[in-house]
């Protein structure tokens, strides 16, 4: 922000008799076109730069208790509350998850089967470990099953087939 003899900035006179280490908290939410808006607090800096009449504002850090700038990153392995993961970071990380499941045979829960049920028939499009609880007596993949009955996809498929659950 350069300052000719003075300029008001969200209310407050700034001119050059700024100290460096002076520091402001905007009650507004972001900078827009020379104007503030929102309600979120963001802390800043401003310091002198080149003359007593040129300032240099800095953004603090985000952390989890103040708002303010945060880095992205990729790691998948960072236990950091400074860092924001990126969409890269989530899709490894659900990669992986997916991965530790099906190498481990693990059933997923997916919902009920039957009237009322989250689903009224098994899916077409299925992976294996994908789990329904019966909540409607009846035939279900070609076999009779009672309330309660656990079924459970031993194979992954696109297309409706009995042989792929259990």
């Amino acid at each position: 922000m350069y300052v000719q003899d003075s300029q008001t900035v969200n209310g407050h006179t700034v001119d050059a008799n700024v100290p460096s280490n002076a520091v402001f908290t905007d009650t507004n939410k972001y900078h827009k076109s020379g104007s503030w808006g929102g309600t979120n607090n963001l802390t800043y800096t401003a310091s002198a730069v080149n003359s007593a009449d040129e300032l240099k504002f800095t953004l603090a850090t985000a952390t989890t208790g103040a708002y303010g700038v945060t880095k992205l990153s990729s790691a998948t392995n960072s236990d950091s509350e400074v860092l924001a993961a990126t969409p890269k970071a989530i899709h490894t990380l659900d990669t992986k998850i997916d991965g530790l499941l099906a190498a481990a045979n693990a059933m997923i829960f997916k919902g009920t089967l039957g009237t009322d049920g989250t689903v009224t028939e098994l899916p077409t499009s299925h992976n294996a470990g994908d789990t329904y609880r019966v909540i409607t007596a009846g035939t279900w993949a070609g076999k009779y099953c009672e309330v309660g009955t656990l079924i459970i996809c031993t194979t992954d498929g696109t297309t409706a087939n009995d042989d792929h659950w259990t």
